[in-house]
């Protein structure tokens, strides 16, 4: 079964130049729209989170610290 088609929504970002030069070499080297390595990189960045947010909230409910607090 084909994955259902998505509706675009063309939007508008403001990046630093070192961004932007990152961006370009990223779709040179991958022959991929910038779109495309935009939209990747925030689907990465976002399961990053989630991974990080469950991670804390497990060690939250297994008491926090393990180790001693160093003041």
């Amino acid at each position: 079964m084909a994955a259902p088609i998505q509706a675009k929504i063309k939007a508008t970002f403001t990046f630093d130049e070192a961004t932007i030069r990152r961006l370009g070499d990223a779709a040179t080297r991958l022959s991929r729209p910038k779109s495309e390595i935009v939209r990747d990189a925030i689907n990465e960045y976002h399961s990053c989170l989630d991974r990080e947010l469950r991670e804390i909230r497990a060690a939250r409910r297994g008491g926090g610290r393990r180790t001693p607090n160093d003041q």
